[in-house]
């Protein structure tokens, strides 16, 4: 129990004058305190305020905040003439725009600051992260041009990216009939890989959505892969967010277990893909556009993916053995165990070199042989060359 001196320790300054703790008991000091506060209280309301109410100090307007550091300004609207809408989404709108200045198109993503003022600062420092894109210098990256916070003529943040007229790989793939030939799977994969692992040695970030869908095209060739929407980038020391973020079928297993490990979920989700474009198995994710009949969304595969995903199960052709022993190392639950994003490019990065990607086998596997997977008949020796019989 707190005797009176200890009680007098949580009084304020104002109400210890009124109360003599040396000369009072503890019941007299009680009373007498509930008599003060009593008195406080008439007397705040008869003035018509209250000591309880606190007003917040009013927020800066977002026009006022400065662009991040080396992130260029939007140009004056005179030179910009809005064409048409390229998509839409909760984030808001992006539009197809002539820079009349410079002579070229440009997408531009307009996004609606949040209406409760609790959800300001977590807007301004994600807003700020994808402005600062713009300081990111890799051919496989999606160029961020300019942008610009809120004004008067305008009330939407403004980020100005590169025009890439080729398409998203999600649309490639709508229209794609069977598996993507070996050297498309490898060199998209690997295009993936290499803009990642950038994102992740020389800035320290996780991208978070990998999917088809924020992989684009500047034209119909594959050559021109790049990886954009950075909305949804954090650094890996300091993540600062609890949310579940990605996109169902491409979110990692630790990301639905809450943890606060997200350096390989990148992996996951590259993963993901390599196993939809070798195999043409699209039951994971539902495309809504597609003109092919709808796939069922097959509840077990689903289940598999949120606990991690034995390959072996899923049968890829003969000539991308190599791929299922990669896609093993990416799909592993364990975030631990899981190949990290710069391990998962290297692997690419011989694949591409090789004449014959199932000599590099052996380099990737401790053991010479494999699980032979369903639906795989080998050779007429059951054998696939460079690695052995298969048991």
């Amino acid at each position: 129990m707190f005797g009176a001196k200890n009680m007098t320790t949580i009084i304020n300054p104002g109400i210890r004058s009124h109360v003599e703790p040396e000369s009072a008991n503890p019941t007299q000091l009680i009373a007498k305190f509930l008599d003060v506060l009593r008195e406080q209280d008439s007397t705040t309301r008869a003035s018509g305020s209250s000591p309880a109410t606190i007003r917040p100090e009013p927020l800066a307007p977002l026009s006022d905040l400065p662009l991040p550091f080396g992130v260029p300004a939007r140009p004056n609207a005179r030179w910009l003439a809005p064409v048409q809408e390229l998509g839409r989404g909760s984030f808001g709108v992006v539009m197809l725009t002539r820079d009349k200045k410079n002579r070229m198109h440009v997408a531009e993503k307009f996004i609606a600051p949040p209406k409760s003022p609790n959800d300001r600062d977590c807007f301004v420092r994600e807003t700020q992260r994808e402005m600062s894109a713009a300081l990111w210098e890799h051919k496989n990256l999606v160029k961020i041009l300019w942008a610009s916070w809120p004004t008067v003529d305008n009330p939407n943040v403004i980020i100005g990216m590169e025009y890439l007229a080729g398409g998203t790989l999600t649309e490639r793939m709508e229209r794609k009939q069977g598996p993507w030939s070996l050297s498309a799977t490898v060199h998209i994969i690997g295009q993936v890989l290499s803009a990642l692992d950038y994102l992740q040695r020389k800035h320290g970030i996780v991208h978070r959505d990998v999917k088809p869908e924020n992989i684009l095209f500047a034209s119909h060739a594959l050559q021109s892969l790049k990886l954009g929407d950075f909305g949804t980038v954090v650094p890996i020391e300091h993540p600062d967010t609890k949310e579940s973020i990605g996109t169902p079928g491409y979110i990692a297993p630790e990301v639905f277990n809450d943890s606060h490990s997200i350096e390989k979920c990148d992996v996951w989700g590259t993963g993901v893909i390599l196993h939809q474009l070798a195999t043409d198995d699209l039951s994971i994710v539902r495309f809504g556009r597609s003109k092919r009949p709808p796939l069922p969304v097959n509840l077990l595969l689903l289940q598999k993916f949120s606990r991690g995903i034995d390959p072996t199960l899923l049968p890829f052709p003969d000539d991308k053995i190599a791929l299922q022993v990669i896609a093993e190392k990416m799909l592993r639950s364990d975030p631990i165990k899981r190949w990290s994003i710069s391990r998962a490019h290297k692997a690419f990065q011989d694949l591409s070199k090789q004449e014959s990607p199932l000599r590099v086998l052996p380099a990737l596997v401790q053991a010479k042989q494999i699980q032979r997977p369903m639906g795989f008949e080998g050779n007429r020796h059951g054998v696939i060359p460079g690695i052995g019989a298969q048991k």
